[in-house]
């Protein structure tokens, strides 16, 4: 399965990125859900409150992360189509007297890691607290990009006879950034803003191979912070001060996840961080090309976080929470004829019932009133103090199975439980949605020497509390 989540980002003292990326499974009884639900924060332009950014982001399951800093004009944009000519007084004539090629890591661009042949990054979660180092696997995948690029430009003139003008917006391949250029494709999020140094907001779909750019038809002249403006190839330009800016850099992706419904309760993390570098070359992950100076943080590191919580329910049947042992026919008539001379019983067993709702994994172990061994609590004598053990087994309904160690599966009959957690033998696993199945748990003292202490000192009362365990949070 393949959804689209939102990050929210947080920043380190080592001068790197920590993105947080959370979903959680959290299904109902009635309705095991539509798989992992993000729980992380939005961040970039559909967190922006402008333009109904938010809106329509969702309307069109659309999600954005920012990056922490911002990539600042640091060289002339050359422009693409035309190069003005000067007429022997230095004026400049208003006619392009050459064409020539632009490198599109000077123009405004952008390299994501790649995705071509739909080839992401594999990170491995570990279940957090598991000591059977159990594991699942999600896909990461970059897939689009926005940003603000603010001009420094309101307005572009051409000393011309015409004294035709241009706005600014409109001089770059294709229009202005709020459309992108084959074969990164436009996602219909984004708004020019008209004025001095005025923002343009943009989203694109980003190429296989990463890279998105933006070239301009004209010059656009560097001016750095605190200095004038001078022989500048346009006259009659309202300009900003500032050197022209991209930033609310962010991104989106696809995460391709485990089906949460194979997955036992518990949150599970990625041990290693997935990095990605941030400069201005093409030995970085993420690059900036030549002309736009990336200023912040040189890594972004991300931690996966998943959180499944299976829903598990057990309602006791009326009188199940008190137990009496009887001979192995199940009846007092066992004792009747065993007081009247009949022959010794072998064992005693009494059952307690239950119904069972569970949406996913669970294990079943049991915790003592006085512990005999690891697979038997004791029932004490009133008179004597002496002690027998007895054991539990469960039983559930066809729909739930137990895994066992070569993944296999059986049905859950007379499965023996344990006074502890028993992974992974005591792993079941819901096959089907189960809401109210019956089960039952087999209570049983047997073995020569255990009925001959209950018999030694008749009458006699034996009595012990054992609790059973149901626990969806296996690996807590």
């Amino acid at each position: 399965m393949a959804v689209i989540l939102l990050l929210g980002g947080l920043v380190s003292e080592s001068r790197a990125q920590i993105i947080e990326i959370e979903a959680e499974f959290r299904p109902s009884l009635l309705n095991r859900g539509d798989g992992f639900q993000n729980k992380t924060v939005s961040s970039g332009i559909c967190a922006t409150d402008f333009n109904d950014f938010i809106a329509k982001c969702k309307r069109q399951n659309l999600f954005s992360i920012s990056l922490v800093g911002e990539s600042i004009q640091s060289a002339d944009i050359p422009g693409v189509c035309e190069k003005p000519a000067r007429d022997p007084e230095g004026k400049y004539a208003g006619k392009c007297n050459e064409t020539f090629t632009v490198n599109p890591r000077d123009s405004l661009y952008f390299k994501w890691p790649a995705t071509k042949n739909n080839k992401g990054k594999t990170i491995e979660l570990m279940a957090t607290g598991d000591t059977s180092n159990k594991s699942t696997k999600v896909g990461f995948t970059i897939t689009k990009m926005s940003a603000k690029y603010l001009e420094r430009f309101f307005r572009l003139y051409y000393q011309s006879k015409s004294k035709n003008a241009a706005s600014w917006w409109k001089q770059w391949i294709n229009g202005d950034p709020e459309n992108s250029i084959l074969p990164c494709k436009t996602e219909g999020i984004g708004r020019t803003v008209a004025g001095t140094y005025a923002p343009v907001y943009f989203m694109w779909g980003i190429a296989d191979d990463g890279i998105c750019y933006k070239i301009s038809t004209v010059n656009r002249p560097r001016l750095l912070a605190g200095t004038t403006s001078l022989n500048l190839d346009f006259t009659n330009a309202t300009e900003s001060p500032n050197p022209a800016k991209i930033q609310d850099i962010s991104f989106a992706y696809n995460l391709s996840l485990p089906d949460p419904l194979s997955m036992a309760s518990g949150t599970y993390e990625n041990v290693d961080l997935l990095t990605f570098t941030i400069g201005n070359s093409e030995n970085f992950d993420i690059d900036f090309g030549n002309n736009f100076r990336w200023q912040g943080d040189p890594n972004v590191s991300l931690k996966f976080i998943l959180k499944v919580a299976h829903d598990l329910k057990i309602t006791p049947e009326f009188g199940a929470e008190k137990v009496i042992l009887v001979p192995q026919d199940g009846s007092q008539r066992g004792w009747d004829r065993y007081l009247s001379g009949g022959s010794k019983p072998t064992k005693l067993t009494g059952r307690s019932k239950f119904r069972l709702s569970s949406s996913g994994e669970f294990t079943v172990y049991l915790q003592c009133g006085t512990l005999f061994s690891d697979t038997e609590c004791a029932l004490t004598s009133e008179d004597t103090k002496r002690t027998v053990p007895v054991r539990a087994f469960l039983t559930l309904a066809s729909n739930i199975v137990v895994k066992e160690d070569d993944s296999s599966q059986k049905s859950v009959t007379r499965q023996p439980l344990r006074t502890k957690k028993d992974l992974p033998h005591n792993i079941f696993h819901t096959n089907s949605p189960a809401q109210n199945y019956p089960g039952h748990i087999d209570f049983e003292v047997s073995g020569e020497q255990s009925i001959k202490t209950l018999l030694e000192k008749a009458p006699d009362t034996y009595k012990g509390t054992v609790t059973v365990i149901f626990d969806a949070n296996i690996h807590a």
